[in-house]
């Protein structure tokens, strides 16, 4: 039985590249289904890849870009790292120097894993697939499926041959564009309160303090709950400048939106004796 179909949408100028990324998925340890379109309307992947999925029958869809392979344990360790109410993203590599992914997302910033991921089938249709006719509809999907709890799980190997000299790689570093992936990051990992930072403390009130916790203020307008983007604590309903108590590790990923009042200095960064010779020296100079 079948359980992953792989699946190709390419642009004409990546036509002669399709047949070496459908050899990579034919020398899975693991059977697939190789499904690829050519984008003949030049709109970009997205229409396509939701088409595919919703016409396929298998468990699991996993999305190649026709410059990329897959290595041949992707299907096998991916799919044995699958849990439910999650997808799975991996390591990979470039000219052979490998590219370590976190152990959990979202990291500080817009930068994410590549688009090669393990992702149900039904889980995909549910979220709506990707949209249409809009930039970088890839980071937009994952982070639009963090947001609504969908959080990732790394497999911790190197598992596809990914090229960045595409033209959609090229875009992506182009003026304007890095802007826009931020739009995306803050839209998603803010604005919808991202819950996939880790073990999450307790939810907890606005204006209650735990150990370790500082004091912020709020930068941005609004009255909602927000949630830690290294924690995922929630930190009850804030904004429009108003005061509250945060772990450190989240304010100091978001400092766009929360300014630090209070931090209490390390203690191995403080120097007794030289505060005591300080004091010393001023008390004698008041004599």
């Amino acid at each position: 039985m079948i359980d992953l179909t792989v699946i190709c949408v390419y642009a004409d100028y990546h036509r002669h590249l399709v047949e070496r990324a459908a050899a990579s998925v034919a020398a899975q340890t693991l059977p697939c289904q190789f499904v690829a379109v050519e984008d003949t309307a030049g709109k970009g992947p997205a229409a396509g890849r939701n088409a595919i999925a919703q016409a396929v029958d298998t468990s699991f869809i996993t999305f190649l870009d026709a410059d990329d392979t897959l290595l041949p344990d992707f299907a096998s360790q991916m799919l044995s790292t699958w849990t439910p109410r999650r997808y799975v993203y991996c390591d990979w590599e470039r000219n052979g120097h490998i590219q370590h992914m976190p152990d959990r997302f979202p990291a500080r910033g817009y930068q994410l894993h590549i688009n090669t991921c393990l992702i149900a089938r039904e889980t995909f249709l549910r979220m709506g697939g990707y949209k249409t006719q809009m930039e970088f509809e890839d980071t937009e999907f994952w982070f639009r499926a963090m947001a609504r709890g969908l959080c990732g799980v790394r497999c911790p190997y190197s598992l596809v041959e990914y090229s960045a000299n595409g033209r959609r790689s090229e875009k992506a570093r182009g003026a304007g564009s890095v802007d826009y992936l931020q739009m995306i990051y803050e839209r998603y990992a803010f604005m919808a309160g991202c819950r996939c930072g880790g073990t999450a403390a307790p939810d907890t009130p606005a204006g209650v303090k735990l150990d370790g916790d500082v004091l912020v203020r709020a930068l941005w307008g609004g009255n909602l709950v927000r949630y830690g983007l290294v924690t995922g604590r929630a930190y009850g309903r804030t904004g429009n400048g108003k005061q509250s108590w945060m772990d450190p590790r989240d304010a100091h990923a978001a400092p766009q939106w929360y300014q630090i009042i209070d931090e209490p200095l390390p203690a191995e960064s403080i120097d007794v004796n030289a505060l005591k010779a300080r004091i010393q020296s001023m008390v004698n100079g008041h004599k």
